[in-house]
């Protein structure tokens, strides 16, 4: 009876604390901040060994290694590299073009082959002969406006590419700090947690002994014992949140797997000075490197646009050669040749073609109207919108931009 009774006193407890329990261990953990792309800048190429010292690593390191390794950082070098090897192709396009040539031969021609028969006193077969030619050639393009269109191009897609690799810099910059904040703040709720483990345990303890002295009930104790057993599944789950956190960390900024990590740098706090909104998209618009990236890019189309279309228009070329030619290297005489050559193209089987279908297929955003505020021109592309302003004047749809004027902004 006493053992069935305790059963039933047991069950009340636990259903009791069931719905603090529950929503206490339901509480979700604060989300972490996310990477600007996770499925290229969460990841890093490891360095160095794994040591069974915990490495100790502040802010500045943590960066220092994303900017090092993260593989954003990487891939978007590589992209200066290929835009700098597109550039130097273009290039050879407009510059001179030098050769050389060094030959000996052997030759026995049949003149009636090439039509020479029938002269009397000519053999028809002519050789063997020597023939030694030491030649050095040029080849300059003079007036070649799709050479030269494709040369600004490549420099539009390498600067594009620069501002990329620059922007990809911020962003890591920007996902370490927030996975390392992250990390901090995961840290200090493990820490919290274990603090209320440890005044659940002193509570539960203090419990026992009031139960064992006959001060408070069974159920007291019964209850305590649950909140502790709660608080230490909490704490459990703290752990494996701060876990993965500094998981993600070491994967963004190439730590070896399995290194244990200890954070030095406290949680900073600094007041942001939130600047005015105009001042804001001014800075914006001239310091952004994806903007600028962006700019760059859609001169690149259009300059190619340009050099599609200047394809069919004819080009002028200085091309000469001078050199040594004989029998043998002792009767070789200079001689030389210089010419200028219009080239006019007629039909390319489609290739130029398709430089203007691919140049044109590239987006090409309009910019802004005039007479438009800095509020009005952080509006982005999308779906149309209307100026909330109680003074606007009136909207005026551009493309698949609403513009509002406005006399404030």
């Amino acid at each position: 009876m006493r053992d069935l009774v305790r059963s039933a006193l047991i069950l009340l407890v636990i259903a009791a604390s069931a719905p603090a329990a529950s929503a206490q261990i339901a509480t979700p953990l604060p989300r972490t901040g996310g990477l600007p792309d996770s499925g290229l800048f969460s990841g890093s190429v490891p360095s160095g060994e794994k040591t069974a010292q915990p490495l100790t690593l502040t802010l500045a390191d943590a960066i220092g290694r994303g900017l090092e390794h993260n593989l954003g950082v990487i891939t978007r070098q590589e992209g200066i590299e290929q835009a700098r090897s597109d550039r130097w192709r273009a290039m050879s396009g407009v510059l001179p073009n030098v050769s050389g040539r060094l030959g000996a031969e052997r030759e026995v021609i049949n003149l009636a082959a090439l039509g020479f028969s029938g002269f009397p006193g000519i053999p028809a077969i002519i050789g063997p002969f020597n023939v030694f030619d030491a030649r050095l050639a040029v080849s300059q393009p003079v007036i070649d406006a799709a050479g030269w269109q494709h040369l600004s191009a490549a420099n539009h897609d390498l600067e594009a590419a620069k501002h990329t690799y620059r922007n990809a810099r911020d962003l890591v910059v920007v996902a370490v700090t927030n996975l390392y904040l992250q990390a901090l703040a995961t840290d200090s709720r493990v820490a919290a947690v274990r603090a209320q483990v440890e005044t659940a345990d002193a509570l539960a303890t203090l419990a026992d002994d009031r139960r064992k002295s006959g001060l408070v009930p069974a159920i007291d104790s019964l209850r305590a014992e649950v909140q502790r057993q709660t608080e230490r599944q909490r704490l459990v789950n703290a752990q494996n949140a701060a876990a993965k956190q500094m998981l993600a960390l070491a994967r963004a900024i190439g730590l070896p797997l399995g290194q244990d990590v200890t954070l030095t740098d406290p949680m900073p706090y600094t007041p942001a000075e939130v600047p005015a909104i105009d001042e804001a998209v001014k800075e914006a618009y001239a310091n952004r490197e994806d903007l600028r990236g962006q700019q760059e890019a859609l001169d690149a189309a259009r300059a190619a646009s340009k050099a599609a279309t200047a394809a069919h228009l004819p080009s002028l070329h200085f091309d000469a050669n001078w050199g040594a030619i004989g029998d043998r290297v002792s009767t070789a005489v200079p001689t030389y040749t210089i010419a200028a050559n219009v080239r006019v193209p007629l039909f390319s089987a489609g290739s130029e073609k398709t430089r203007s279908i691919e140049a044109s297929a590239t987006p090409t955003p309009r910019p802004p109207p005039s007479g438009l505020t800095p509020r009005h021109q952080a509006w982005s592309p999308g779906r149309p919108r209307r100026c909330p302003s109680s003074t606007c004047s009136g909207c005026s749809p551009c493309s698949s931009w609403r513009w509002c004027r406005s006399s404030s902004s």
